[in-house]
């Protein structure tokens, strides 16, 4: 009897210690809420029930047991109350508990039989027996036995089918779950108590010991299961903790002292009464409890809101003051067993920086000793089996202290360790991430991610970026471990539903977290399930947010096993994340930069730079087939009349339908491009033969044929195109381009809306005037320009009255080049104003020189074409040549081409009528061959006609050409202008021009053009 009730003494008094244990954690995980405190409340009434037994079934006397069953009472006549009360809270039924009758309904049968088997004596509610097994009870049957059976059996059942109930209405397997695993773990419990309790000692006359509380240990467990696995009671999140050693936490070596304290109040219970039997029962209970006490208190006082320093000196404190209680407990024998106990204790306090802490154990521990040896300096004490119990037992807790505290350093030396590890890695990343560009993207990606997988053990990591246009997002790269499937190709274009759970946390800028996916309700992963993607065990993600905008987001999923995310996995998240953030926006800018650096921001089209790079890439590739490479230089006719009358806006606009318009026409392997203004270049890529070229062009011209259409109004434009090939047309992307625009601007001068393929002649012709045109800088300077002089002779008199100046251009290497190839290049290249300056100066210093020589003066006549006449300053730069000069006004003419009538005539009749006010006397040359306008004529202040050599030529033979010699000499007459007659050659042409009253002739049949020395001697001469 006595082994066994030692054993069950035992046993009742560890399930004590575990109840009470797990009230505490319960509660102080989770104090706030209702359920916790109901919840520690049955785990206290358990924590009764079994202290009660432990003392009761190995009792040494009849009263001692009784006395113990009756406090037992307290526990388990409240804890079915208890039960029914935090099944309510745990159904979801809180809405009852609103009506204080229902308080009464669940607690009044309790108190009751608490009262009846706790505190009514005169009832003697107990038969108590003496057993193998210990003290047990015998029910009698009574009126007050069949209540308690109602009573618990009823809690009991109500209980259970309120748990099943809400385990059935619920839909969530989460729920369920949780449901089944408590309802199960109830009703075994009850059964087993039911049997061992009930049945085998009221009805079948067995005298067993009543183990009832032990069996609850199942519903507790699956409670704490519920609450790791389902959430049963939210736990509130841990305040920082503070860190009194780099290597330990405080509150992890606190709780291994307040375990140690326990534990030692148990050893302290088992070994002084259970084992030992001598000691007095109240002493051993006082000291176990100032023992589980203070463990308790500490835990307690961790978790006041007061700083750590406090927090340490507290605690510390009390266990300064535990030490002398406890070893002057044992004085009398001068303390031989628990003399060791205090160096327990130093050894929690010997990783904690603070020294004070260990002063103050220390004196404590010395003050206690002084005082044994001055109560007891001298003592003879007996060790016996007990003693080497306590011994063992100290030994024991003292090594698993030390185990503990070594635990904990290794742990933290892993953890930092694996910190360390971890801010390499980050740093490696943030660094690899810095080089990130357009063309290593993907594959510096694709290393974040499997470094990230790798390190973690996580099977895949992968980025998606949202469309906020389309309202999507996509899966852009991922990573999976070997025999992990890839999930990018159904991650593609899933709409972004900012009310789903997950996509709401990630737009709201939050981790999306779930250590076991099957605990999450369904609809969270209607959308995987939706796009067929198989459901990961584990899964975080953490949004990518750039420029304060979130983009996207990247995940970790495991598929082959659960993973408890910690905080290192969360921050290293959040880390990459806004490293991708910072990478993916540089990235954006970066292709923004490249973008406006080969795109025009008009048309969207490839610049000049992409463009002529591009072909250049096509040139080498074309070496390598047998077909052509072919550009189009096209440019648009009159597009700045678009500007001109409808805004730069609506230009813009137009050059874009117009790139859209031929990209619509060649193909993906081709390139259209914005040259410049209102260029356009295309290339071509494999063409046969000209043919096919052309064939191309003329689609391109045939895109002119329709309007275009802007903001409702037409628009219609033509184009002229130039085409060049490769490798005829150029050996490298500048000449082809080049000859292109060569074409072009030969297809504009034949009359524009058409296209020409460039040709040997057009080459050579362009090369002929960019040589001229070289030449023709320094022909000035060099003296390469001369002038002649042709004389201008009276019909009626046969004298030189005037010679017109003529410009000459002698080049060593080319020889006389003629004037009709100077003037056009001078115009051109704007050279027309030096050098029509300087021909202006050197015929009116030439006339002014044969004035100088005694001869009579004469008219010089110096043409002026329209270039010089658009100069603004025409007017007095012609007066200060004259002062310059010397030369009398009278003796100048200026000669003006038709073309140059037709400029702005207001300008035109202003700068004239300039001319005539210094006295310088105008014709117009070339008269009769270009806008010969009547209107104009007669407001022009013109002195003399010069009627053209073609109209001279057929004079001899042609009546038509007569008959209009004769009209220009008339029209002349009548308008009272001179009239010179241009190209005289023969005799008739004179006769017919005397007869019809001609004034001047110049031409062959008098003289050629001639040099001034030669002019000089004609002048001489004639006297």
């Amino acid at each position: 009897m006595e082994n066994m009730a030692f054993i069950l003494s035992v046993v009742f008094f560890v399930f004590f210690i575990f109840y009470m244990a797990a009230g505490l954690y319960i509660f102080f995980r989770s104090p706030k809420e209702s359920i916790s405190w109901v919840l520690l409340a049955a785990l206290v009434a358990l924590s009764l029930w079994t202290f009660g037994f432990s003392i009761a079934i190995s009792a040494a006397d009849y009263e001692t047991c009784l006395f113990w069953r009756r406090f037992a009472a307290l526990g388990w006549g409240s804890f079915f109350a208890l039960l029914l009360h935090f099944s309510l809270l745990l159904t979801d039924r809180q809405a009852l508990l609103k009506h204080w009758w229902v308080y009464l309904l669940i607690y009044l049968p309790a108190g009751i039989i608490i009262y009846g088997f706790a505190f009514a004596n005169h009832l003697a509610l107990h038969n108590l027996l003496a057993s193998d097994w210990g003290w047990v009870n015998l029910p009698q049957n009574t009126a007050w036995d069949l209540f308690y059976n109602f009573y618990y059996m009823g809690y009991s059942l109500a209980s259970m089918v309120m748990i099943w109930r809400w385990g059935r209405r619920h839909h969530e397997a989460k729920i369920k779950k949780q449901a089944h695993l408590i309802l199960g773990c109830f009703f075994l419990a009850f059964l087993f108590g039911t049997l061992t309790d009930t049945i085998s000692n009221a009805y079948l006359d067995m005298a067993v010991p009543q183990i009832g509380p032990i069996f609850f240990l199942l519903p507790v467990l699956s409670m704490f299961y519920a609450k790791n696995y389902f959430g049963l009671i939210s736990a509130e999140p841990d305040q920082q903790e503070s860190w009194i050693s780099n290597i330990i936490s405080t509150r992890k070596v606190y709780r291994y002292l307040s375990i140690t304290l326990i534990l030692g109040g148990g050893l302290n219970f088992v070994t002084r009464y259970l084992i030992s039997q001598e000691s007095n029962l109240g002493e051993v209970l006082i000291l176990s409890g100032i023992l589980i006490a203070c463990g308790l208190t500490i835990q307690i006082l961790q978790r006041l809101k007061v700083s750590d320093n406090r927090k340490d000196f507290l605690s510390v404190l009390l266990l300064a003051l535990l030490i002398p209680v406890v070893t002057l407990q044992f004085a009398e024998s001068g303390a031989i067993t628990v003399w060791a106990f205090p160096f327990i204790l130093l050894i929690a306090f010997l990783v904690f920086k603070t020294q004070l802490l260990l002063v103050i154990m220390t004196i404590s521990i010395i003050l206690t000793q002084i005082i044994v040896w001055m109560l007891v300096p001298l003592t003879y004490v007996e060790v016996n089996g007990v003693d080497y119990l306590v011994r063992i037992g100290m030994f024991g807790i003292a090594i698993w202290l030390c185990y503990g505290i070594n635990k904990l350093f290794l742990l933290r030396l892993d953890e930092t360790a694996e910190k360390m590890a971890l801010q390499e890695l980050i740093t490696q990343i943030s660094s690899d991430c810095v080089g990130i560009n357009q063309q290593n993207f993907t594959e510096s990606i694709d290393s974040l991610l499997r470094t990230s997988c790798e390190f973690f053990g996580i099977d895949r990591a992968y980025i998606c970026l949202f469309d906020r246009e389309q309202e999507t997002f996509s899966c852009i790269q991922d990573y999976c471990r070997p025999g992990i499937y890839s999930a990018k190709d159904r991650l593609q274009n899933l709409p972004i539903d900012a009310n789903h759970w997950r996509m709401e946390k990630i737009l709201g800028n939050e981790l999306f977290v779930a250590s076991d996916f099957s605990m999450l309700p369904e609809f969270v992963n209607v959308e995987l399930i939706d796009a067929e993607i198989r459901l990961p065990k584990s899964q975080l993600i953490a949004p990518i947010a750039s420029k304060e905008k979130i983009i996207g987001f990247w995940g970790l999923d495991t598929e082959t096993r659960l993973l408890d995310w910690q905080d290192d996995h969360l921050n290293f998240a959040k880390i990459i994340a806004n490293i991708l953030g910072d990478t993916l926006s540089r990235i954006d800018s970066e292709k923004e930069l490249s973008y406006l650096a080969h795109y025009d921001e008009i048309t969207k089209l490839a610049n000049r730079n992409l463009f002529t790079n591009y072909l250049y890439f096509s040139m080498v590739k074309q070496e390598f087939t047998d077909t052509y490479l072919g550009i189009i230089f096209l440019d648009l006719d009159s597009f700045k009349t678009v500007n001109n009358t409808v805004g730069h806006e609506m230009g813009d606009e137009l050059l874009f339908l117009v790139g859209e318009k031929i990209k619509s026409v060649v193909d993906k392997t081709d390139l259209v491009s914005r040259f410049s203004g209102d260029e356009f270049l295309i290339m071509i890529s494999h063409i046969k033969n000209k043919d096919e070229m052309a064939e191309i062009a003329q689609k391109l011209m045939n895109l002119f044929n329709e309007p275009f259409i802007l903001k409702g109004q037409e628009f219609f434009m033509t184009a002229s195109a130039g085409i060049a090939l490769y490798p005829m047309d150029g050996k490298d992307p500048e000449a082809l381009i080049m000859n292109a625009d060569i074409a072009k601007f030969k297809a504009k001068e034949k009359g524009r809306n058409q296209y020409l393929l460039c040709s040997a002649d057009m080459k050579e012709a362009v090369n002929t005037q960019n040589q001229l045109t070289n030449f023709l800088y320094r022909a000035l300077e060099k003296g390469e320009l001369k002038i002649n002089y042709q004389p201008q002779v009276c019909l009626r008199t046969g004298r030189v009255t005037g010679v017109e100046s003529l410009l000459r251009w002698q080049h060593p290497e080319l020889g006389l080049i003629s004037p009709g190839v100077v003037i056009p290049l001078a115009e051109k290249t704007s050279l027309i104003n030096p050098i029509g300056e300087w021909v202006l100066e050197t015929a009116c210093r030439q006339n002014m020189a044969w004035q100088d020589m005694g001869m009579k003066p004469i008219m010089m006549a110096v043409n002026i074409s329209a270039s010089q006449f658009r100069n603004p300053n025409l007017v007095s730069q012609i007066e200060g040549i004259l002062e310059k000069t010397g030369l009398k006004p009278e003796y100048l003419e200026i000669e003006i081409t038709e073309s140059t009538a037709i400029l702005e005539l207001s300008d035109i009749i202003s700068k004239l009528n300039g001319l005539k006010e210094i006295g310088v006397s105008i014709a117009i040359d070339d008269f009769g061959t270009e806008y010969s306008s009547l209107g104009r004529l007669k407001m022009l202040p013109l002195d003399r006609l010069k009627m053209d050599k073609q109209f001279v030529d057929g004079i001899g033979s042609n009546h038509k050409d007569q008959a209009i010699a004769m009209a220009i000499i008339q029209l002349g007459k009548s308008l009272g202008l001179s009239v010179v007659a241009e190209g005289v050659e023969d005799e008739s042409q004179i006769s017919f021009l005397k007869t019809s009253q001609c004034d001047l002739i110049q031409g062959y049949y008098y003289y050629k053009p001639l040099e001034a020395t030669a002019i000089e001697e004609i002048l001489k001469l004639q006297g």
